[in-house]
């Protein structure tokens, strides 16, 4: 990932976010599950650059992936979404390396955060060529009986919300309106640096 200026950043995060809101009401939920998870990846790089937690240069490497960023959201006071943004991160994962058990495991976490957890579920997702004919059966609670079914629309839904809302939280803690002051004394001590080194 070649690094880019600080606005052209700033200005992506923002349109990623516009993006993923209209696609999520415009009911394409796939894709602004896709672009949340753009959004939050490119968010948390852009917070490590920015409050030099990490050099810019470590952006280039191969393994600065969402993961490798979640696991040092610490420094930057977002531990408390570590584990929601983990379940996002292995949804992703599962998707992108056909792996049904991590997408199933994922469904039922996202389920299980949004729903009372007394409340019992089940989700299933499909697979390759197996006994089952090609589907991975897979339920938390107590169940007698077991259901099978593909991730539909119904699902990718709950997780393309699951996914903005978490963005929404993040995005709004780091540039809500709250936040303008802080923005605009850390401007002015950019600014007072940069003249000082004749910039």
């Amino acid at each position: 990932m070649k690094i880019l200026k600080i606005g052209i950043t700033s200005e992506l995060i923002e349109e990623f976010a516009f993006q993923s809101f209209t696609a999520y009401y415009n009911g394409l939920y796939f894709a602004s599950y896709m672009l949340s998870t753009s959004c939050l990846e490119l968010t948390l790089k852009y917070e490590l650059v920015r409050n030099r937690k990490i050099d810019a240069s470590e952006l280039e490497k191969n393994n600065c992936t969402l993961f490798w960023a979640i696991e040092r959201i610490d420094k930057i006071g977002l531990g408390k979404y570590k584990s929601r943004l983990a379940i996002i991160h292995n949804m992703r994962n599962g998707m992108f390396h056909f792996n049904p058990k991590k997408m199933t495991d994922s469904l039922i976490s996202i389920q299980n955060e949004t729903i009372r957890p007394d409340i019992k579920v089940f989700i299933g997702v499909a697979g390759g060529p197996s006994e089952s004919e090609g589907v991975i059966e897979a339920h938390s609670g107590d169940f007698p009986w077991s259901i099978s079914e593909y991730v539909d629309n119904k699902d990718w839904s709950k997780v393309a919300f699951f996914t903005y809302a978490v963005m929404f939280d993040i995005t709004k803690q780091l540039y809500g309106e709250d936040k303008k002051i802080d923005y605009i004394k850390e401007g002015l001590k950019d600014y007072d640096l940069k003249k000082k080194q004749g910039n």
